[in-house]
């Protein structure tokens, strides 16, 4: 993250925009169209990144991606960033305008680690459980990692659930290791 303070100024001023237009909805709609075109295309984020490339042919590449794609809104943003010459910033400013968002409407995400795919009923089941462990909408973010063994990790805000077979053999070399029980004669 380069300038966190930034990025939050920026999302929370676009959020106050949409909200006294009454557009949070599509302009948040327009923000992860952006996020997901950015992230897809490494090109374009090499261009967009590149400060050899001036101002004015920035703003020709956003307008003819984005142009009837996305609320006035959105594309006024968008152009303010450009101007100011704060695109390295925009990755930042995109993601904090999402968790302004998400918070203004409870949602919280849910770091999900299995060594395996999840069925539909299991997602269904940690869904309903951490919704009302934390009064929220949940949206679950699914990462295999068989090196876990088995179990389960489960991350939302700043509170870590770790249910994994790797890390109980871990506290067990642990203790292990220590010895508490020697046998004394």
């Amino acid at each position: 993250m380069k300038n966190p303070k930034l990025a939050n100024r920026y999302a929370n001023a676009l959020f106050e925009m949409a909200k006294q237009e009454g557009k949070i909805e599509e302009v948040h709609h327009d923000i992860v169209l952006i996020k997901k075109v950015l992230k897809e295309n490494d090109v374009l984020k090499k261009v967009i990144d590149s400060p050899h490339i001036p101002i004015h042919k920035k703003d020709k590449i956003f307008i003819a991606l984005f142009d009837g794609k996305m609320s006035l809104i959105a594309e006024q943003f968008l152009l303010l960033i450009i101007k100011k010459r704060r695109v390295p910033d925009l990755y930042c400013i995109l993601d904090e305008f999402v968790s302004v968002y998400n918070r203004h409407n409870h949602i919280k995400i849910a770091k999900v680690t299995v060594s395996d795919e999840l069925n539909s009923d299991f997602r269904l089941k940690i869904t309903a459980i951490l919704e009302s462990e934390f009064q929220s909408k949940i949206i679950l973010k699914v990462k295999i990692d068989p090196n876990i063994i088995g179990g389960i990790i489960i991350k939302v805000d700043d509170i870590l659930i770790d249910a994994s077979i790797s890390s109980k053999i871990s506290r067990l070399k642990n203790e292990f290791s220590q010895n508490k029980y020697k046998v004394s004669y």
